[in-house]
């Protein structure tokens, strides 16, 4: 179906990973900060007490931080995560791709097109979302394909071209 595509190792920190994260999280789940603090300061407004200045106080700088840091253990410290950020070449074919960890203690992991639910794009990277939850993607950054002479377009086509392959098999 064509020739496959082969990855020179490469690492993705933790900050590349975790900005990209928030914000398709945010992106989905702002009103959950934004609507109780509304409702806080409207109920002061409304009753004339500072009181519920305090509890929207609270809110910023207690429970939210608190709720940021569950989002952190469940979604950042995981090991689709971690196989973004591990130093790893990457061979992306007709059945998926395929990661072979630089540090022995990883063993290398083959991710069947039938595991990714979606591929998105950015100005720095693509992504490719896996199934097991909903914020865990696969990161392969934009400078790895200028680095190995892969041209982006090129690239986005024989991904397509696989990855809808999938959908036409079943």
């Amino acid at each position: 179906m064509g020739e496959a595509l082969h990855i020179k190792p490469f690492a993705v920190t933790s900050g590349q990973y975790m900005r990209p994260m928030l914000r398709m999280f945010f992106g989905r789940n702002w009103w959950w900060f934004v609507v109780p603090i509304l409702i806080m300061l409207g109920l002061m407004s409304v009753l004339h007490d500072a009181r519920w200045l305090i509890v929207c106080l609270m809110l910023i700088f207690m429970i939210f931080p608190m709720i940021l840091i569950l989002i952190y253990f469940n979604y950042a410290l995981t090991l689709e995560v971690r196989w973004s950020i591990m130093e790893k070449a990457m061979m992306i074919d007709d059945k998926g791709l395929h990661l072979t960890f630089s540090d022995e203690r990883m063993h290398s992991r083959d991710i069947a097109w039938s595991d990714i639910s979606s591929i998105t794009r950015d100005r720095n990277a693509f992504y490719f979302h896996l199934n097991v939850r909903r914020y865990n993607y696969v990161m392969l950054p934009c400078s790895v394909l200028a680095d190995n002479g892969i041209s982006e377009h090129d690239f986005s086509e024989k991904v397509k071209t696989w990855f809808n392959a999938q959908f036409s098999a079943l």
